[in-house]
């Protein structure tokens, strides 16, 4: 999980201090770098973390200076949650950062003079592992914010962040909301059944979906078919962008992890839910053409029996330089507003899918227990 530390004393005026607050609420970034009455106002609200130099306010998570050695030497006598701050401009620097992290210090906040990734791409590596996190302070860089996100690919733990405006908070989000994009593959149609009646699952989300996006789903574990949102008007049917009919009752579908955080991970955690599991609350995962995802929330499940096709199709994988076919299946509703993603990234609806069409899969983790990857002789076909 990143930590996002809105620094508030960059600013000067209290008025600006007050609006940044709201503003970072809004974005829901509830931890921030404050001191004064600042600091003690926001140390009453139950939802926020406050990390200070000021010491004299109470209930804040202090950070110490490294010229504070008798302070710090303190702290460490009895275990508390303190950060020092250090300047990163030397291989003693880094090895200072090392030395601390080894005794016992929650957090180490990095400020980086002349360079930058080379010494913080040796302290992700080093702390990885030992029980210390390692944040940035980038000031008011978002340029900087986002290359130390994806630094050695795991990025740093936690970024402090100084906005000189409340724009600057909307652009970091932004920032927090990308994720590494799945791998999806081409898909080739071998077969498709009709079944005259089953049980279909509509997923309506809270969230607007946008052309180009769905959600994976498939008949086993060995892989996901990209369903598109119903997102385009049609002659006779108007769209329903919050919704995907994402196939029946049985069906797998892609969703977060329980311990995924929302536009906080830059690697979104997958596991596997039947369709008929999914909930009003629930999160599950949106995809688009190019793999990147976002979590969104469950509005509602909607189940009806509806005729439906089931739809058999094969990828070519290459494992140790040996071409395997991996059979795939996916059960959808025989509609029109019913679509999935061609690898030339257009909808096709699924009544005018062909044998030999090709279309978007991501290929799965193989077996699973309650959603879960295992390494196990499980066959599902």
């Amino acid at each position: 999980m990143r930590r996002i530390i809105i620094n508030l004393d960059e600013l000067k005026l209290d008025d600006q201090k007050n609006s940044m607050i709201q503003a970072a609420f809004n974005q829901d970034f509830v931890n921030f770098k404050a001191s004064g009455k600042i600091g003690e106002k926001l140390v009453k609200i139950q939802r926020c973390a406050v990390y200070s130099n000021d010491l004299t306010i109470k209930g804040i998570i202090p950070i110490l200076n490294q010229e504070e050695m008798d302070k710090i030497n303190k702290f460490l006598e009895k275990p508390t949650n303190f950060g020092v701050s250090l300047d990163i401009s030397s291989k003693e620097q880094e090895n200072l950062a090392v030395s601390l992290a080894k005794q016992g210090i929650s957090f180490i906040i990095c400020k980086h003079s002349n360079w930058k990734v080379i010494p913080f791409e040796n302290l992700i590596a080093k702390f990885t592992s030992m029980d210390c996190e390692i944040y940035s302070d980038v000031g008011s860089s978002l340029i900087d914010a986002e290359l130390f996100l994806h630094t050695l690919e795991i990025g740093v733990d936690g970024l402090i962040f100084s906005p000189n405006s409340e724009n600057d908070l909307i652009e970091l989000k932004k920032l927090l909301k990308t994720s590494q994009p799945l791998k999806l593959e081409s898909a080739t149609i071998k077969k498709i059944t009709p079944i005259p009646e089953a049980d279909r699952v509509c997923v309506d989300t809270s969230s607007i979906l946008k052309p180009g996006e769905g959600m994976l789903v498939g008949n086993t574990a060995r892989g996901f078919i990209l369903v598109h949102a119903e997102v385009f008007d049609s002659e006779f049917v108007k769209s329903r962008p919050f919704r995907v009919n994402a196939g029946d009752v049985s069906e797998y579908i892609l969703v977060p992890t329980d311990d995924s955080e929302i536009s906080t991970e830059n690697k979104i955690r997958t596991q596997t839910k039947y369709l008929s599991e999914l909930q009003s609350g629930d999160k599950v995962l949106v995809v688009d053409k190019q793999g990147n995802s976002r979590i969104v929330f469950v509005g509602r499940v909607k189940i009806e029996s509806r005729p439906m096709l089931l739809i058999d199709l094969e990828v070519f994988k290459e494992e140790n330089q040996i071409q395997k076919i991996v059979s795939l299946k996916v059960t959808l509703q025989n509609a029109e507003t019913v679509m999935v993603i061609g690898t030339d990234g257009l909808p096709i609806s699924v009544p005018k899918l062909n044998i030999g069409d090709k279309i978007l899969v991501n290929l799965g983790p193989g077996a699973t227990h309650f959603g879960i990857k295992i390494k196990e002789q499980i066959i599902e076909k």
